[in-house]
């Protein structure tokens, strides 16, 4: 048997029986010594009854098979929840033993598409499949051997990087050659990115490539490289003069985060609390044509709550309704071909009366009081006395401010308003 990892046969041993599942076969344990065990995770296991050359193997390890694939005799995905272990091409289904548990897959496999190229020297090479094009220049390292690049159709499991708009899939590039560390390729196209954004046509820099070793399952980092061109051919074509990050090789996913930069558009939005309402002022709509101004009660669903010609530098609007303790804003940008855009979005809290206070009291006559209003920028109060008539109707724009009312001795109530909320707080002056 030769036992491949990573596409790279590592060891030979001596023949084994095959497999026939006539019996009790175990993977991942030993059925005669169940305390050996494989201590990792298991996925996408394959049986077959023809011997692999170790090209199909580099070209197809991040491929989920088909039922008609030649020789493919059992195979388990392993992506059923509950119950029993499928195979999806025969009926030698399989159990969960041994206190074993599933787990979510971060493993990079998936149905798409892969290519195995030989690069041995200088040159364009293209891997048509995963519409993936390297260049390496003379004096650059190269593998030396060959190069697989496989592009997966669905995103990977792991947490995704910071972006608005993804990669249709991402790639995963395996380099099977004598050379591990090679020169950055000079030029590196990336096609069918999938949702290209016209406008960004003249700003490529808002694509950014991330890419970690295929292994790896924490986040994805910072960005490797920004984009250098953008074209709209093959659904979307990104560029890069030279992906520092290819001197390894492993997984490669493209985000477009132009729309969450508010250096693209310059867009600036302000948002405060004043007394009963939100007052928002923003700035800097650039070349768009038409912009809504979007509103959630929650952080996540948004509705349109204003919208306008993006004709204007600067804005402002009131925002009467205040249902919840924090609301959030943003802007989207509508361009001439209908593309749109998102500025970050703009968080407010909206206060409670609840740490409104009066102090001293109990006061005495013509003594002064104070009225501390928290965090909130204004606020108004009114000071009635017990037989209801107004004595004085104060706009307080400090969160700490003293005052000495002409009171005779008595209880008063003092009436706060905010938010359409009113609390009712009494003074006492003796």
């Amino acid at each position: 048997i030769t036992l491949y990892v990573d596409g790279q046969s590592e060891f030979f041993s001596k023949a084994i029986s095959p497999v026939l599942f006539e019996d009790f076969t175990c993977i991942g344990t030993d059925e005669f010594a169940p305390s050996n065990y494989f201590p990792g995770f298991i996925d996408e296991i394959k049986f077959y009854d023809i011997e692999l050359s170790p090209e199909e193997i580099q070209k197809n390890m991040n491929l989920t098979a088909s039922a008609g694939e030649t020789g493919l005799f059992a195979y388990y995905q392993a992506n059923n929840t509950s119950g029993k272990l499928m195979d999806r091409v025969g009926n030698n289904h399989g159990f969960i033993i041994n206190n074993s548990t599933r787990v979510p897959s971060l493993a990079s496999v998936s149905g798409g598409c892969s290519e195995l190229v030989d690069i041995y020297g200088p040159g364009t090479y293209d891997f048509d499949c995963a519409g993936v094009s390297l260049t390496f220049e003379p004096g650059d390292v190269v593998p030396q051997g060959p190069v697989s690049i496989s592009k997966l159709d669905e995103l990977p499991g792991m947490t995704l990087p910071s972006g608005n708009t993804y990669s249709n899939g991402y790639w995963v590039f395996n380099n099977f050659g004598v050379n591990q560390s090679i020169s950055a390729p000079k030029n590196v196209e990336i096609s069918d990115f999938g949702n290209a954004n016209s406008s960004l046509i003249n700003n490529p820099e808002y694509y950014n490539a991330f890419m970690v070793p295929t292994y790896w399952e924490y986040g994805w980092g910072s960005s490797a490289d920004q984009a250098d061109e953008m074209t709209l051919v093959d659904n979307g074509t990104i560029i890069f003069d030279e992906l520092e990050a290819m001197t390894y090789f492993g997984k490669l996913v493209i985000s477009e985060d132009g729309s969450q930069s508010l250096s693209a558009w310059e867009v600036e939005m302000n948002a405060h609390f004043i007394v009963d309402h939100i007052s928002l002022e923003w700035s800097g709509i650039g070349s768009y044509l038409t912009y809504e101004l979007l509103k959630s009660d929650n952080g996540k669903d948004f509705y349109t709550i204003d919208t306008g010609n993006a004709e204007h530098t600067s804005y402002t609007l009131i925002d009467n309704e205040l249902a919840s303790d924090i609301l959030y804003y943003k802007i989207k940008l509508y361009d001439e071909n209908g593309d749109s855009s998102e500025s970050e979005i703009t968080a407010v809290s909206v206060p409670k009366l609840d740490d409104v206070k009066i102090f001293p009291n109990v006061v005495a006559p013509g003594n002064t009081f104070n009225v501390h209003i928290g965090d909130r920028q204004n606020l108004r109060f009114r000071v009635y006395d017990l037989e209801g008539r107004l004595i004085k109707d104060i706009k307080q724009d400090t969160q700490l401010q003293n005052y000495a009312l002409d009171l005779n001795a008595g209880q008063y109530a003092v009436e706060f308003i905010s938010n359409q909320e009113v609390e009712t707080q009494f003074l006492i002056v003796q």
